[in-house]
């Protein structure tokens, strides 16, 4: 039995993924292995900061230059995101 890889080659991230990576022994680095692009929404990105330097998972965040961090909120469907309001 062989495996496969994902079809899609680009994946966004939540939070508690990241966080359960780093948690299992520091494999953060396991979806730079198996996708060409991991986005992380800003909302998350934000997320990750608060926690501050001792918050789990963060100096990893922080330190993977290859994670595609968004600059902006993510518009829902038919509506703006929260903290994006005119």
């Amino acid at each position: 039995m062989t495996s496969k890889t994902p079809d899609s080659k680009k994946l966004v991230i939540n939070t508690s993924p990241m966080i359960a990576l780093v948690a299992s022994g520091n494999q953060l680095d396991l979806l730079q292995r198996l996708y060409t692009e991991v986005i992380v929404p800003n909302e998350v990105a934000q997320e990750m900061r608060q926690a501050g330097e001792k918050g789990l998972a963060v100096t990893e965040f922080i330190s993977a230059s290859w994670l595609n961090c968004l600059p902006h909120p993510v518009k829902a469907r038919g509506r703006q995101a929260v903290g994006n309001e005119p």
